[in-house]
């Protein structure tokens, strides 16, 4: 059990138990998002399953990406991802995602 800490709010206690719980599901793992790894000697090792249709990918890509260069010109896991998802050769993405990302951090369905 966590002592209450002196000055803390009843909602600060609830936000900092909500991000503990958060953290104790979350499990550090030695490949990227589809569940390879590169190894050493650069070859590309499976360690997990690769993503199903229920999965969420998070695409590290710059807002530059998004908004201007596509994926056909990502590398890294940017790269993969659009490999895996069969968009690697497109010169852009859909007009509806342009549209939506208008900042970093920001996602569309």
């Amino acid at each position: 059990q966590a002592e209450a800490l002196v000055g803390t709010t009843a909602s600060e206690e609830n936000a900092a138990a909500e991000k503990r719980e958060f953290l104790n599901r979350v499990a550090a793992v030695p490949w990227g998002v589809l569940g390879t790894q590169l190894t050493a000697s650069r070859q590309e090792r499976a360690n997990a399953p690769k993503p199903d249709l229920e999965t969420v990918l998070v695409d590290p890509a710059g807002l530059s990406y998004i908004q201007e260069v596509g994926p056909a010109l990502a590398g890294g896991a940017s790269g993969a991802i659009y490999e895996f998802l069969g968009i690697q050769d497109d010169d852009g993405f859909p007009a509806d995602v342009v549209r939506s990302l208008r900042q970093e951090l920001q996602a569309k369905l």
